[in-house]
């Protein structure tokens, strides 16, 4: 609604003081228009896309979708090529992940073929819309603007392209805060927790079978009696973890070695 509305042109509108000024209740300069009946196209129909298609519905909008990989084919609503998605759209709206097949997926080609007044929305992955395209694009008017939340690279370069946009009020870019809603980070440490907490008892479950199966305990478990050092190789009839008696004598070179686990009789 940001870019739809028009808003950062009235607000600076209002704190200039021209508002004041007015000799009538209102100013429109810039018209816009409502979603209802107009096409929401969303490129990426995974879980975000779906919610994205619920409320843009809400609204009154038309959607029209296109899956990236192709897997994602979501009843009620229309799939389309991409050229159709882009042609039609009154929004278009990417919620795709990055990879090999959607890096660069909108460039100079498909910006041209957007309608003259639609908006694009990158919500997905920086790289997927080209940002030195997307620049031509807003500068030509080619579209009526653009909205992100991702970049190629984050946090922004300085020679990013798209901080040199001549008409700022076409373009509107966030620091990846999209997702950062105090319920969403909520959501997320307890999601953290609770992985925690199954890797955890499923290790715990692992090892008891082993130990109930008869298996010993890994070397790494066992006393150390020296500052961290691995105890020495068990010795016959004697602990691994005690040391020598000081008063015991070296066995004599004449006399025969007493095998492991045997008794001197």
């Amino acid at each position: 609604f940001y870019l739809l509305h028009h808003t950062r042109y009235y607000y600076d509108y209002v704190q200039s003081g021209e508002y004041a000024k007015s000799p009538i209740f209102t100013h429109q300069k810039h018209a816009f228009w409502e979603l209802k009946n107009k096409t929401f196209g969303i490129i990426g129909m995974g879980t975000i896309g779906k919610r994205v298609a619920e409320i843009a519905s809400a609204f009154g909008s038309e959607i029209l979708y296109f899956s990236t990989s192709g897997l994602n084919k979501q009843a009620g609503y229309e799939h389309a090529t991409l050229e159709k998605l882009l042609m039609v759209s009154d929004v278009v709206s990417v919620h795709c992940p990055l990879n090999e097949q959607t890096r660069d997926l909108i460039s100079t080609t498909e910006l041209q073929l957007m309608k003259k007044n639609a908006i694009l929305i990158n919500m997905g992955r920086g790289g997927i819309v080209n940002e030195e395209a997307l620049t031509q694009a807003i500068d030509k008017e080619y579209i009526a603007g653009a909205a992100l939340d991702v970049l190629t690279n984050e946090p922004i370069s300085t020679g990013n392209p798209l901080l040199s946009v001549t008409n700022k009020n076409r373009l509107l870019i966030t620091p990846h805060i999209a997702w950062a809603s105090m319920e969403s980070r909520r959501r997320l440490i307890k999601k953290i927790a609770e992985n925690i907490t199954v890797i955890a008892r499923r290790d715990r479950a692992i090892f008891s079978a082993a130990i109930g199966a008869g298996m010993r305990s890994p070397r790494r478990f066992a006393p150390r009696d020296d500052g961290g050092r691995p105890p020495a190789p068990r010795r016959c009839g004697r602990p691994s973890w005690r040391p020598a008696p000081p008063t015991a004598s070296p066995p004599s070179a004449s006399a025969p070695a007493t095998p492991c686990g045997s008794r001197e009789r």
